[in-house]
């Protein structure tokens, strides 16, 4: 996914964005994984890492990107 993280960091540069990176890791360290089904571990890796990043930074709105081959 090199090329994904160059696109978007020149979109950053290019429109002057803030940029917030986060990954969650409080879910596999209490035991999350693929094998709780994904839908299960998409919202805990995914969702609920962006609520808590938005209610830390007390943002209403954000950008997000999403893979071509994630549904």
């Amino acid at each position: 996914m090199p090329e994904l993280i160059e696109y978007r960091d020149r979109l950053r540069r290019e429109w002057h964005l803030g940029l917030v990176v986060t990954k969650n890791t409080e879910a596999p360290a209490a035991g999350m994984g693929l094998e709780q089904g994904r839908i299960t571990h998409c919202t805990a890796m995914q969702i609920e890492d962006l609520k808590q990043t938005m209610v830390k930074h007390k943002w209403t709105t954000v950008i997000l990107g999403i893979h071509a081959d994630e549904e």
